[in-house]
């Protein structure tokens, strides 16, 4: 994926709208587009992807709605009546004595639900909802950072490998590995995000590695160091991954101390001789 970068120095790539065959622009984050089966659409264009229509029976105007709120339509007959059409059809027809739409108009709320109810199992079906839309933003800020991770992940490589072309490279090690369909680190599969978490944070000892080996007089070409630096990542993956894990419970138990109230008037601060209070040991029994 081709990165780009704008007058003011925003990274950027582009994806191409199925509905309307035009951009859609990505950035590292704030994107208002949205991923559905894989394909990004620009948010407009999503929801008049997945509006329902209906005519009105009466003026043959179509109306169209994506959500609930927007629904005012009657179904009367198997037919779809606008609100306005409607009534003036129901007026009408009392001012002739019209049984038909003297009774249409007594039951009128009957086939205003009636239009409802199969406007909405429509949209259900559509999957229109507005949890979905928060689903599908999540699923391209996901897909953003996977693509910006690679991206990252061969400037890392540029920066501090000499290796100005890593297209090779790319294509040989890194999209075998991100995929899961490495041979040469077989049934192995790491997330760019991840192994680009894992190579800023290990540099410096890979580094130090590298100059141990050189100091012993071994020798490495330009994309032999860049292979040898991957495949010490990739052994510590493991390790990486019961880190990763550590750290999200320290954050979780974190959280739940921040949030657990404190009843202050239940702790009795210890006295020295004296006279002060003994603040080490009163911070001691809060949070032993």
């Amino acid at each position: 994926m081709k990165i780009q970068i704008d007058d003011n120095g925003i990274e950027y790539f582009n994806r191409v709208c199925p509905y309307c065959k035009e951009d859609v622009r990505i950035n590292r984050s704030n994107n208002k587009a949205v991923m559905f089966d894989n394909k990004v659409y620009h948010f407009e264009c999503f929801s008049r992807m997945k509006q329902i229509h209906k005519k009105c029976k009466n003026c043959n105007k179509i109306f169209s709605f994506q959500n609930e709120e927007e629904i005012n339509m009657l179904r009367y007959q198997n037919g779809f009546y606008c609100a306005e059409c409607f009534k003036k059809l129901c007026d009408d027809g009392i001012v002739k004595k019209s049984k038909k739409w003297m009774n249409a108009h007594d039951n009128i709320e009957i086939y205003r639900k009636n239009a409802r109810d199969n406007i909405c199992e429509a949209l259900k079906k559509k999957r229109n909802s507005a949890s979905l839309i928060s689903t599908m933003r999540d699923s391209l800020t996901s897909y953003a950072a996977t693509i910006f991770a690679e991206y990252d992940v061969n400037n890392l490589i540029r920066a501090n490998y000499n290796l100005q072309d890593v297209s090779v490279f790319y294509m040989r090690y890194l999209q075998p590995l991100y995929k899961g369909e490495s041979k040469k680190y077989v049934s192995v599969k790491i997330p760019p995000v991840h192994l680009l978490e894992m190579w800023r944070t290990k540099l410096p000892y890979l580094t130090k590695l590298y100059q141990k080996q050189v100091a012993k007089g071994k020798e490495f070409s330009e994309v032999g160091r860049v292979v040898y630096d991957l495949s010490i990542l990739v052994n510590k993956y493991e390790d990486f991954l019961e880190w990763k894990e550590k750290q999200r419970a320290l954050e979780y138990e974190k959280t739940i101390i921040e949030n657990t109230p404190i009843n202050v008037k239940n702790i009795k601060p210890s006295v020295s001789a004296e006279g002060n209070n003994d603040v080490s040991e009163v911070l001691d029994d809060i949070f032993s």
